[in-house]
């Protein structure tokens, strides 16, 4: 949901890994989302690569968060729930899918994962990893750039 101008002014709070949306005409509850990094394994890049997207939470989860996240003892706290706030181009709807957040540490964004009960697309390659090519596809998509290069 696009919110004009005026209307973001005065409904959201955001940082660059934060956001709290207030309600609005017949919302009843403020809306909550949190920054977070998915890994993905890539066959011949040691390192992977990492998806930047957002997830939306409950008050709680919010707030755990919020409490915890200068705490360097934040990777020991239990998986939080959430669900993935982003669709990713080249796959169907992803908005609404269930994710996990792992808080990891004060200065890094928490780690998305989706549950093994999760079937799309974009979660399977998310468990499988991907090759070369397919991360190549990606930021082809994702950046229109690399193609004509």
């Amino acid at each position: 949901m696009l919110l004009p101008e005026h209307a973001r002014a005065l409904r959201v709070k955001e940082s660059d890994d934060l956001c709290v949306i207030r309600p609005w005409m017949n919302e009843r509850e403020q809306r909550y989302f949190v920054r977070g990094v998915m890994f993905v394994a890539v066959d011949t890049v040691p390192t992977g690569t990492r998806w930047g997207l957002w997830a939306e939470v409950d008050a709680k989860v919010f707030e755990t968060y919020v409490r915890n996240a200068r705490s360097p003892d934040q990777a020991k706290l239990p998986p939080l729930p959430g669900t993935l706030a982003n669709n990713i181009l080249g796959y169907p709807e992803a908005v609404g899918l269930p994710i996990t957040l792992q808080m990891t540490s004060v200065r890094g964004r928490p780690a998305f994962s989706f549950p093994p009960s999760v079937d799309h697309p974009f979660a399977a390659e998310v468990r499988a990893g991907v090759t070369t090519l397919r991360l190549h596809e990606w930021l082809t998509n994702s950046l229109g750039v690399i193609g004509r290069m």
